[in-house]
């Protein structure tokens, strides 16, 4: 079906941004992996280093995981009505793709932000809390468009036909 073979495509793309987003970490990072004065040992019990770690390794292994279960994202069903199935798949495809990008995103920028709050320790508490509220914001919003996707697919094809049946 075209709706799958789309599907299928723009997951392994997806895959692909976040392998070039781990990637992306890394050289945000690489300049102060070899300005700081400090040793390898101490280095790699620093909360930055796992932060910088968690900030490569998750999007990739993501990226990995996704990339070989792309069937959990594009669900494979016999259809009757095609053009409504395809309507209708082609949107919870999308809706879920936007979750899982908020979501991939907000933890990605929770590792940037954090990794540079562990770095300033002058910052007041509200501070700190006004640079938690990007990424806080990304994973919330990123939940009911992954957990109730169906909701949300079914409520925009309800908006679509005015609450009227289709036909």
């Amino acid at each position: 079906m075209p709706t799958q073979r789309t599907g299928v495509v723009l997951v392994r793309l997806f895959s692909i941004y976040l392998v070039i987003n781990a990637l992306q970490t890394f050289f945000y990072f690489l300049p102060n992996m070899f300005t700081t004065d400090v040793g390898l040992v101490d280095g790699l019990l620093s909360a930055s280093f796992w932060f910088l770690a968690l900030g490569i390794l998750l999007p990739a292994a993501f990226a990995r995981w996704l990339w070989k279960n792309v069937e959990v994202v594009v669900p494979q069903e016999n259809v009757s009505d095609e053009s409504e199935m395809d309507l209708s798949r082609g949107m919870l495809l999308g809706v879920t793709l936007m979750g899982l990008w908020l979501l991939v995103w907000g933890l990605i920028s929770l590792v940037r932000t954090e990794s540079s709050l562990v770095a300033t320790e002058s910052m007041s508490n509200g501070l700190k809390l006004a640079q938690r509220a990007p990424y806080l914001a990304q994973i919330i919003v990123s939940l009911p468009l992954l957990f109730a996707k169906e909701r949300i697919v079914a409520m925009l094809l309800w908006t679509r036909y005015a609450g009227r049946k289709k036909g």
